[in-house]
């Protein structure tokens, strides 16, 4: 009987660790993308964003085309991303210059609302572009999805 408690424990025990639902990415880029079940405070302190590991080739292709607006330079209107508890949101923004990108990703897990811009309208599309491109290398380079 001991021993089908054991293998009961050892099998549940295997279950949870393999069953992280959220990628805790640096906003930063500096340091490997993190796995965890849940979301803290710790986290927005560290400039940790949480994209639900299901999600994440949808977050990948959606940075993908918001890249290649940005390299067009033809804006058009902005979509709008949602991917569970992450929401993606553009804006064109009408300057003298020329017309800018702005897109915010959002993310509201576990009632912790953490935000990052990945383009900044204060910023030249071409800057924009260099930062979501490097930000898809990041994700690419440390998660196999």
């Amino acid at each position: 009987m001991k021993i089908i408690y054991f293998f009961a424990f050892l099998f549940s025990w295997g279950l949870k660790v393999h069953a992280q639902k959220f990628i805790l990415l640096d906003k930063r880029m500096v340091t490997q993308p993190k796995f965890s079940n849940t979301i803290t405070l710790q986290d927005k302190i560290h400039n940790l964003i949480p994209i639900e590991k299901k999600y994440l080739p949808e977050l990948v292709k959606s940075l993908e085309e918001i890249s290649e607006l940005l390299k067009k330079n033809n804006l058009g209107k902005p979509k709008k991303y949602e991917f569970g508890c992450d929401r993606l949101i553009g804006d064109v923004v009408h300057l003298q210059g020329g017309d800018r990108l702005d897109y915010v990703l959002t993310a509201t897990c576990n009632n912790i609302n953490i935000e990052m811009h990945l383009s900044d309208a204060q910023l030249e599309n071409k800057n924009n572009l260099f930062f979501i491109n490097t930000w898809i290398k990041y994700i690419k380079n440390n998660i196999k999805y």
